[in-house]
């Protein structure tokens, strides 16, 4: 029976070598290399889901049967959109899928990627390759009265955590070496008048995963530079093991908060957003709908101002932390906890709402503020409805001595009901929301 075996494997690796003999005659002539570029056209074009063109292709025998092509590009509709492109793809095919008649990839190897990616004011995206954002944005025309498109961050960043851990059958193995993304977002919120332009590059990485073991793991690092910012270094690291909920982790270093005011405030003069944020955004999914996102951040020489009801916040400080978890439900966000701190004031929030997310969600809000002094907690009063504005101020102008460790509202609501308490539109809170303090040896006159 051993010698049979031994036989059978010897018959079988010499009619692969014969086979590989055969290959290798038929494709060096010019009909075979036009047959397999248009092959590997055909089939690459299958699996990255658009029209791919290739200037020379050569196939060649080293870890395996080897796909080697150069002036790789794939066109995505309409018909003007930009483009994917590599000035080098490497394919490896899966032997056993060859002999299935599929056109499967043991590993795929890009370097110099490049991509053009555009939002317009319409929010028309060019070429159509972001679904999940694209998606938010067709949600948002659809119903304009409806938040869920506030969330859209988070839906992104737990759609792309599963489909690059878990989804994605391009390869067991994908490369990156010297990629380039540019970005030119001329919506990045509704009403936003400037456009922002976002340039990714030395883009170099490894994605792979194992059927076998049930596990994937993604490694990347790259620079990113924002509306003409200064480059930072960001990393991407995640992770799958069997049925444990996936992780993945983005950090960045350095990174500008001013290039970023298009996506957090209105255009108005009274808000401003400057300082340098270093930290990780961590995110634990089992699925598409549901999962907890962990900020970690620490901001440098920050300066912002917002407006607030009838007057502006500002918060400045040499260094100012924000740590944050959030958990998406299908049917709930709850802010576990919310601390943005600097070394004298700290602001600790905790919050549910209701999905999916509109004004009239219901929303359960506790919010407290420590460290003000007494100029600080005069000015809290302003942004009081005007009934509770002037008992507050009253009390507060009585206060001769003693501290006030903490200050704080909490009540449950609708949406809108808050959103009308930030922006001053109330004249008086609701009953079920209430104004909490703490004071220590405190007299009045």
């Amino acid at each position: 029976m051993r010698v049979r075996r031994s036989a059978l494997r010897a018959a079988v690796t010499l009619g692969l070598f014969l086979l590989g003999l055969a290959a290798g005659f038929i494709l060096s002539s010019s009909l075979g290399q036009r047959w397999m570029r248009e092959e590997a056209e055909l089939q690459l074009g299958s699996i990255l889901e658009g029209e791919v063109s290739i200037d020379h292709v050569a196939l060649r025998l080293r870890r395996g049967l080897e796909l080697h092509g150069t002036g790789v590009r794939v066109d995505y509709p309409p018909p003007g959109a930009d483009s994917l492109m590599a000035t080098r793809v490497v394919a490896r095919l899966r032997t056993t899928s060859l002999l299935l008649g599929r056109f499967q990839l043991a590993s795929l190897e890009v370097d110099g990627l490049a991509l053009a990616l555009r939002r317009s004011r319409d929010g028309v995206w060019s070429p159509p390759f972001f679904p999940p954002q694209a998606e938010l944005d067709a949600e948002r025309a659809a119903d304009p009265d409806g938040l869920e498109h506030e969330l859209g961050w988070m839906r992104v960043l737990l759609e792309a955590t599963s489909f690059l851990l878990r989804e994605q059958e391009i390869a067991d193995r994908i490369d990156l070496r010297a990629g380039r993304v540019t970005f030119l977002d001329e919506r990045p919120r509704e009403g936003a008048a400037r456009s922002v332009a976002h340039r990714m590059e030395n883009i170099r990485g490894t994605l792979e995963r194992s059927w076998l073991r049930d596990t994937a793991d993604v490694a990347v690092e790259a620079s990113w530079s924002v509306a003409g910012a200064p480059p930072v270094p960001v990393e991407v690291g995640g992770r799958r093991r069997g049925d444990e909920d996936l992780q993945l982790s983005v950090a960045a270093s350095g990174l500008e908060l001013a290039a970023l005011g298009p996506y957090t405030l209105a255009d108005d003069a009274d808000a401003e957003l400057a300082g340098a944020l270093s930290g990780v955004v961590a995110i634990a999914t089992p699925d598409r709908e549901r999962g907890r996102i962990e900020l970690d951040w620490s901001i440098d020489d920050v300066d912002a101002r917002f407006p607030f009801g009838e007057t502006t916040l500002r918060l400045a400080s040499t260094t100012s932390t924000l740590r944050c978890q959030l958990e998406l439900l299908p049917q709930r966000l709850r802010i576990e906890r919310l601390v943005l701190a600097d070394p004298s004031i700290e602001l600790d929030l905790v919050a549910g709402f209701e999905r999916p997310l509109r004004r009239a969600s219901r929303t359960q809000l506790r919010a407290s503020l420590a460290g003000i002094g007494l100029e600080q907690l005069r000015r809290f009063g302003d942004v009081l409805p005007g009934a509770e504005a002037a008992t507050f101020g009253g009390l507060v102008d009585r206060i001769q001595s003693g501290r006030v460790p903490s200050i704080g509202v909490a009540g449950r609501e609708t949406l809108r009901t808050w959103l009308a308490i930030a922006a001053g539109d109330r004249t008086s809170l609701p009953d079920d929301v209430r104004l909490r303090a703490s004071v220590e040896n405190v007299t009045f006159g």
